[in-house]
């Protein structure tokens, strides 16, 4: 047994320590390599961190390893070819890093990230804490499950990160580079990042699913799904400023969508809500600088507010309540099935990629402000509420059936005739 106590152990020579144990009671520096043929045990306090700079210099650690601080850091690669055990929350950053057959990895309740260019995982990680493995280089590229990309992980790595994670992390908050993702299950909450400025993206080539937890996207490039590669999640949630998401695959199947981010295109067949998730994040409704589309042919409703530039809603016979009180849209459009919609501050029935609003069943509206058009409205039934309501619906399109509302002004213009009758409300 060695024992070297710091505070600080300096490497003046590439150093190789032979023995049982080697206990670090201290930080470690030096442009050295250093290579363990022994158990270690890295630091007794988490400020005991390890620092090999210089260029290429690896650490390589034979026996089992104790992981006692809060970061170890090389400019080469790190090997750990026994099991590794956290006593707190730490980070491994190497240009490389791998850990052997029987190199298991028990984080414990402890935070673990790796941050490495390439990995090579060959035993069981546990642990309830958060889970990241992310690039060192920010424009490198990350394939997941599979899939091309300069940071791999395989099937079988992934089915070595084992079920009880409170979150996994894959790709950097910072990152730029690429992250393609295959099919794969997750058991945990994910988290798929790449939010530098102007990244490259998120590309699903595959079908995702990580069954009743969450799966959050951040980035800030173009996120987009190849033809079967659905979403399957409790809730969906879309982050990065300026992203612009393109998740139209017919199998998408979730409960829950948030998020705030740049441009939204998000179909779902089975039905959903606007409203809260997040799991490291929250999100609170949809919040888009640019438009949102929806596109359903079951039941959308929200517990949370929409605010948006524009939404489109579209799906045949798709049932729209969008009735929070704090959506707060510009520019309304639309193709499906029965709209109810509510908003406040005031907007107008224009193009959204759509140009117009058509409901092949009924349409409400409600606003306290002044709702106005450039476009036509095409309904069946129009009902037209919200106290004070200041509607100006005079384009010579517009084409309905019956109109009634309870509202403050209103100055409607349709060509084709129509009655005042009920529609929910009885009357105008």
């Amino acid at each position: 047994t060695q024992t070297y106590t710091g505070p600080l152990v300096t490497l003046s020579a590439d150093t190789n320590i032979i023995g049982s144990t080697a206990t670090f009671n201290g930080a470690i520096n030096g442009e050295k390599q250093l290579t363990i043929t022994a158990n270690a045990v890295f630091g007794n306090d988490t400020s005991d961190t390890v620092t090999l700079g210089g260029t290429g210099k690896n650490l390589s650690v034979s026996g089992t390893t104790r992981i006692n601080t809060s970061a170890i850091s090389t400019s080469g690669t790190q090997l750990y070819s026994n099991a590794v055990s956290l006593g707190a929350s730490t980070t491994l950053t190497a240009s490389a890093i791998t850990t052997a057959s029987i190199a298991t990895v028990t984080a414990s309740s402890y935070n673990l990230t790796f941050t490495t260019d390439a990995i090579d995982i060959g035993a069981a990680i546990t642990g309830t804490g958060t889970l990241t493995i992310e690039p060192r280089t920010v424009s490198t590229t990350m394939g997941i499950a599979g899939a091309s990309g300069t940071l791999n992980l395989t099937n079988t790595e992934l089915n070595y990160l084992q079920d009880g994670f409170a979150m996994i992390n894959l790709g950097s908050l910072t990152g730029t580079g690429k992250l393609t993702v295959a099919a794969y299950t997750f058991n945990d909450h994910v988290s798929l990042r790449n939010a530098g400025a102007s990244s490259a993206g998120i590309q699903l080539t595959g079908a995702i699913s990580v069954g009743t937890n969450n799966l959050t996207f951040n980035s800030t490039g173009n996120v987009t799904q190849d033809s079967g590669a659905s979403i399957t999640a409790a809730g969906l949630q879309l982050l990065g400023a300026l992203g612009n998401y393109t998740l139209t695959d017919t199998a998408n199947a979730i409960t829950t969508l948030a998020g705030s981010t740049g441009t939204v295109s998000f179909l779902e067949n089975s039905g959903f809500a606007i409203g809260t998730v997040g799991t490291a994040i929250s999100s609170v409704g949809m919040t888009t600088t640019g438009n949102l589309t929806l596109s359903s042919t079951a039941t959308v409703t929200q517990s949370n507010l929409i605010a948006a530039a524009g939404v489109e809603l579209l799906g045949t016979g798709g049932i729209y309540t969008l009735t929070n009180t704090s959506n707060a849209i510009t520019t309304l459009a639309g193709n499906t099935g029965t709209v109810s919609f509510v908003e406040n501050s005031g907007f107008a029935i224009g193009t959204v990629n759509t140009v117009g609003m058509t409901a092949s069943t009924s349409f409400t509206l409600s606003s306290t402000g002044v709702v106005t058009q450039s476009q036509a409205i095409a309904t069946p039934s129009l009902e037209l509420l919200g106290t004070g309501g200041t509607y100006t619906l005079i384009n010579t399109g517009n084409a309905i059936t019956t109109l009634a509302g309870d509202t403050g002004t209103v100055s409607f213009l349709e060509n084709s005739g129509f009655d005042i009758g009920t529609v929910n409300t009885v009357g105008l």
